[in-house]
């Protein structure tokens, strides 16, 4: 009697595994929902004031550059002769700014990863950069130029030349 209950016993702990598995897993007709992950929502860019960017010279790849579009804004363009935009922390530092027309646009690369800067329109395109190289581009026709980092596209940028 005692072999009969163990062997129930067991045949009912499998049917109960199986049933779990088959509910946990799902069968062909029956579609279990898939886990996604998905890259969080953009933030959005505060407007900039002022950048704060004092000219320092640089050692840099010059290329000149012109846009395809007219900027929609009325606000201030930065009149420095040069722009710096920073390369940290798998961003580009600020992500969005304003200059005059015919700024020089200088980017350093401060994380000790490589990162280059590559116009979305082919307007301009610079070298994989390692920690504390620059690329640098002079932008001379008014319009809006946005960018990424090759290596990493998730890595955006935009400059408004007025």
């Amino acid at each position: 009697m005692n072999l009969r209950l163990i062997i129930f016993s067991v045949a009912a702990i499998i049917l109960v595994g199986a049933i779990a598995v088959i509910s946990f897993t799902g069968t062909p007709g029956n579609k279990v929902p898939q886990i996604v992950n998905t890259p969080p929502a953009p933030q959005p860019v505060p407007p900039i004031k002022d950048s704060g960017i004092i000219p320092q010279p640089v050692s840099a790849t010059t290329t000149s550059a012109s846009a395809t579009s007219a900027p929609a804004t009325t606000t201030k363009p930065v009149t420095s002769a040069e722009l710096k935009i920073d390369i940290q922390n798998f961003a580009f530092t600020p992500s969005e700014t304003r200059a005059a027309r015919g700024t020089k646009i200088t980017w350093t690369n401060r994380d000790s990863i490589q990162h280059s800067v590559i116009s979305d329109t082919g307007i301009f395109s610079g070298p994989l950069l390692p920690q504390g190289q620059s690329f640098s581009t002079t932008l001379s026709a008014p319009g809006t130029y946005t960018y990424h980092c090759g290596p990493h596209p998730n890595m955006k940028g935009k400059i408004i030349v007025e």
